[in-house]
């Protein structure tokens, strides 16, 4: 992963190679705007953050690891 970061030239760059990386596989990539809910959830000062799709009943779940990382990801997006 380091070295990916090392060796990209812009925040565009990285996420083509790490989407490239992951095969663009819908388990593991997500353009969260295409997700029309979102909120986070929380237990024991850990964060998930859960996308759904509406009536499909499609929904995915992202958490952050590492100690104190959670409040950076949730006001990263605006919660």
């Amino acid at each position: 992963m380091k070295k990916l970061i090392d060796h990209s030239n812009s925040v565009e760059e990285l996420e083509e190679s790490l989407k490239a990386l992951l095969e663009e596989d819908e388990k593991y990539v997500h353009f969260i705007p295409e997700w029309p809910s979102f909120k986070f959830k929380g237990f024991l000062g850990k964060h998930t953050l859960r996308l759904g799709k509406g009536g499909t009943g499609a929904w995915s779940s992202v958490t952050v690891n590492g100690k104190g990382n959670s409040k950076q990801f949730r006001t990263y997006y605006g919660q």
